[in-house]
């Protein structure tokens, strides 16, 4: 699938929970409430949205376009994948 798909079915999804109380963070893809987020918004609709555990680690630069919003995000520090140890040994 290209960016824009993604970004439509993102938004289409998005959308469906906030109405919920909720959104998902677009870096970490954790559910989160609307109040335990930072999001954006235009015309009525939700156009982007990130957790406040990864907006405390990230710099994020929104940019008008001709086409609508740019946003990009850049981790300030190396995010670290813990291995899940476990299950049969």
């Amino acid at each position: 699938m290209d960016r824009a798909v993604l970004s439509r079915t993102w938004a289409a999804q998005a959308q469906a929970l906030a109405e919920q109380g909720f959104v998902e963070c677009r870096m970490c893809r954790r559910r989160e409430d609307l109040a335990g987020a930072l999001q954006l918004w235009r015309n009525g609709e939700i156009v982007y949205a990130i957790c406040e555990r990864c907006a405390a680690c990230s710099d994020i630069l929104i940019t008008p376009t001709e086409r609508g919003v740019e946003v990009r995000g850049k981790r300030r520090r190396p995010y670290v994948l813990v291995p899940v140890h476990g299950g049969a040994g």
